[in-house]
């Protein structure tokens, strides 16, 4: 009669018994997955449970029990590589962003500081800074008119000017992110509703909204700026650097941010700015969070619409001076 050692006793009982474990999990994960998931999770479980019958009829101390051990205590079943990942579904990307964090910004310190505050106070200051010098190009840009010319178009421009037009509001429309960020963090705010996570923190409404439309009121007086600038200059390279300067001034708040994270403006603002804040949701705001995308990528596409309709009206209005 075979003498056995104790770990080759052991072995298949281990094996098995992981095997089991793992079939466990999976019988876990179908309670939390959605329908669309759910067949390719039972053909995962029947492979699983042929698996474990495998396992317990092979000999004990066998090399493909001892094989079949190592890849149950790895976590994989049968000859898939250790290392190949599973690609993940809509639904399994959705759920990694039920826990949104919040944008560094100054913007944010308006959301989640108190109003007598210092780091309220910086970000007050940096969207007055920002929306000062929008302002202020703005009104160099309108008063470019002249009589029977109220947008101060250039007469006599060539194509590759025109092109120039066109593709710097394309490329100033991409690069334009606090329209976009205001209406995701206003869609995140009734998320957080609809989820009701009772242990999460709860942001209200009105101090998520009220930053947003900050935002959303410095994004359009960028956009304002943009349009003017692009239809009134007549060289290539001053379009695309004056949508650069444009998009540096938009984006003071990220400068201050920076320096606050380093310790530069206090210390108080460095703690602040260096804690990482979230928006907690569940899958039950998906649908809802589904909606709120398309509505930003209508906006972004009105926002193309517009610029291009200022270009060819610029366009038109040029032939003639």
């Amino acid at each position: 009669m075979t003498n056995f050692s104790s770990n080759e006793m052991d072995g298949p009982v281990r094996m098995v018994s992981i095997a089991r474990g793992n079939m466990e999990n999976i019988q876990m994960t179908r309670r939390q997955l959605s329908w669309s998931d759910f067949n390719d999770l039972m053909e995962q479980q029947k492979a699983m449970q042929e698996r474990i019958k495998t396992l317990e009829q092979q000999p004990i101390g066998s090399e493909e029990a001892k094989v079949g051990l190592l890849g149950e205590e790895n976590g994989n079943v049968g000859d898939s590589p250790p290392d190949e990942e599973v690609p993940l579904n809509e639904s399994q990307i959705e759920a990694r962003y039920d826990k949104y964090e919040l944008p560094e910004s100054t913007y944010t310190l308006l959301m989640t500081e108190n109003l007598i505050s210092i780091p309220f106070a910086t970000g007050i200051i940096a969207a007055a800074i920002s929306m000062m010098c929008l302002v202020l190009a703005l009104k160099n840009e309108l008063d470019n008119e002249t009589p029977g010319n109220p947008l101060g178009l250039p007469a006599g421009v060539r194509t590759e000017v025109r092109m120039a037009q066109y593709l710097g509001v394309l490329v100033g429309v991409l690069m334009e992110d606090e329209i976009p960020q205001a209406l995701e963090l206003i869609g995140k705010g009734a998320e957080q509703k609809i989820a009701a996570i009772s242990d999460a923190r709860f942001f209200s409404m009105r101090r998520v909204v009220l930053p947003s439309l900050l935002r959303m009121v410095v994004g359009y007086t960028f956009l304002c700026c943009l349009f003017l600038t692009v239809v009134q200059e007549n060289t290539v390279l001053d379009i695309f650097f004056d949508v650069l300067a444009l998009e540096f001034v938009e984006r003071i708040d990220d400068v201050i941010i920076g320096l606050s994270k380093r310790g530069f403006f206090g210390r108080e603002l460095r703690v602040v700015t260096n804690n990482r804040l979230y928006i907690e949701t569940s899958r039950e705001s998906h649908t809802f969070r589904r909606w709120t995308k398309r509505f930003i990528r209508f906006v972004y596409i009105f926002n193309v619409l517009l610029g291009i309709v200022m270009v060819t009206y610029g366009t038109i209005t040029q032939h003639n001076g």
